[in-house]
């Protein structure tokens, strides 16, 4: 039997690790036996660590007279001991899956598939009544055009393939793996020390994201199994006695709070919604305006203030603050609100991790007034917290 195993990345982790061992067992006569390791013939779920087909060898005994679950159906059951976390949600298992894939002729000048494309075959299959795709397609990229060309070749005489400088490391790891947006190499550093490491290497990846999965800025990250490849290239191309590790960034989420007046009052609640997506817009590391992707970054709270009046649907902002959050250890969080800055004072958020990248906060806090009084920004209380988003207990910041 094979499966396919539609696993979500919500659960991605930040560095890459390897799974709990999984036991997978069958029903037979209302009772639940271990499935044979020699009985699993193939997994490219990694463990269920991202999605992927599973063939298994069911043995002959498992059968469908059972009482303690519905009739008529054959059970399996899949389980691990702890670190339930580190598995991936699933959105659907699928019988009878298989992989496709496309093969071009030699002469054929290749093409970057879409990720929205939909196949199908091209005429029937005897005995296969109607297939069905699952998931995106992946892999394929477009032919090299010369402006490529010339970078890559630039770059290659550079670092001549050998690695000795952080960018040599960077710029190779970009060629390796196309789906990457950005990377960046730090030496001598480990994101589990809080102090200089000689020997170590720590390289942050950020996934590139297409424009139409920007919206609302999220928190994306390449699943462990990506990271671990990503290791194991490293690990070619780099001295044997360097340490090597491989993680996603610590994203800090920014929420901007301000009292807006704008040009049309009476549509209010329109242009709160336009400015809470431009706010997101310009501190999303994807966009290509605004804060971008930088690490060692800085946000200017007069830089926010100043892009908020430069819009054209916006008359006066007063009453502003920013909050930013950051995850201390394993769900624990801080919060730092930049109205406790004493007035007079520049105020400036930095990330609290050199491996830190700012993103904004699901939602800003916007409100309207009427007249153009300047209003002195107050620290957040209890009753303008959210649960789930800005409201942490305990912790006098950072």
């Amino acid at each position: 039997m094979t499966l396919f195993f539609h696993l979500a990345t919500d659960l991605a982790q930040e560095v890459a690790t390897r799974a709990e061992p999984l036991t997978w067992f069958y029903l037979a006569s209302d009772s639940w036996k271990v499935l044979e390791r020699a009985r699993l013939l193939v997994d490219t779920t990694d463990g269920f660590l991202t999605s992927g087909i599973v063939t298994l060898d069911l043995p002959a005994e498992i059968n469908r007279d059972n009482k303690s679950m519905p009739a008529d159906c054959f059970w399996l059951r899949v389980a691990a001991r702890r670190e339930l976390r580190s598995f991936g949600s699933l959105y659907a298992v699928q019988t009878h899956a298989v992989r496709v894939t496309r093969r071009l002729p030699a002469d054929t000048e290749a093409v970057e598939v879409s990720a929205l494309a939909r196949w199908r075959p091209l005429r029937s299959i005897p005995g296969v009544g109607k297939v069905t795709q699952v998931g995106r397609p992946f892999g394929g990229a477009a032919a090299e055009q010369r402006p490529q060309f010339i970078t890559r070749m630039s770059e290659r005489l550079r670092h001549k393939n050998r690695v000795s400088t952080p960018w040599d490391y960077e710029r190779l790891i970009l060629q390796q793996f196309p789906q990457l947006f950005k990377v960046k190499c730090f030496a001598n550093m480990s994101s589990t020390h809080g102090y200089p490491s000689p020997g170590h290497l720590l390289i942050v990846v950020i996934p590139a994201l297409p424009p139409g999965e920007r919206r609302g800025c999220p928190t994306a990250m390449m699943n462990v199994v990506e990271l671990g490849r990503i290791r194991a290239f490293v690990q070619s191309i780099a001295s044997p006695f360097v340490e090597i590790e491989v993680r996603n960034p610590l994203y800090e989420q920014v929420q901007v709070r301000c009292s807006v007046k704008f040009n049309h009052p009476t549509r209010g609640g329109h242009y709160i919604n336009l400015l809470d997506r431009a706010l997101s817009d310009y501190l999303c590391p994807w966009e290509s305006v605004g804060h971008k992707a930088r690490f060692g970054w800085s946000i200017r709270q007069k830089d926010v203030e100043s892009y908020i009046r430069s819009l054209e649907y916006v008359d006066f902002v007063t009453n502003f603050s920013m909050l930013h959050i950051t995850e201390s250890t394993n769900e624990f969080y801080r919060l730092f609100d930049t109205a406790h800055v004493a007035t007079g004072q520049e105020t400036v958020l930095r990330p609290r991790y050199p491996w830190g990248l700012a993103i904004p906060a699901q939602r800003h806090f916007i409100e309207t007034v009427e007249t153009n009084q300047p209003i002195k920004a107050e620290v957040t209380g209890l009753n303008e917290l959210e649960v789930g988003g800005t409201f942490i207990i305990g912790g006098n910041g950072f």
